[in-house]
């Protein structure tokens, strides 16, 4: 797997590409949040749509994260979830209305999250 990441005003936003494993990948992923964090970010938006495939170990990291922004008062979306990713999402309840949704709630309106994605 590989991301890039892009600063959208006070968003940040990391687009993932491939399949995502967790190991190696996610610690690069979870520092790159962090230097993110550090930097005084608070809004996230991860972008699954050119993700092909993830593991348990990939949603791991992806909960994680969840739980790093939490504990910082931060707010994580995700959007354009591919079927493959979304089935995970589903079987561990992750699709309901909750920050992991694409649907609502949350500190920034989804037609920002929709917004940021599409600039």
């Amino acid at each position: 797997m590989s991301f890039e990441s892009e600063e959208k005003g006070d968003v940040v936003v990391f687009a993932l590409e491939g399949k995502f494993m967790g190991g190696s990948e996610g610690v690069e992923l979870r520092n790159a949040l962090q230097t993110y964090i550090d930097k005084g970010f608070k809004k996230v938006v991860i972008d699954f749509a050119n993700l092909k495939w993830a593991n348990s170990s990939g949603i791991g990291v992806i909960v994680s994260m969840f739980l790093t922004m939490k504990r910082i008062e931060g707010d994580l979306r995700t959007v354009r979830l591919t079927e493959k990713v979304d089935f995970y999402f589903r079987i561990s309840k992750l699709n309901q209305d909750s920050p992991y949704s694409r649907r609502g709630g949350g500190k920034f309106p989804k037609s920002l999250t929709n917004k940021v994605v599409q600039d």
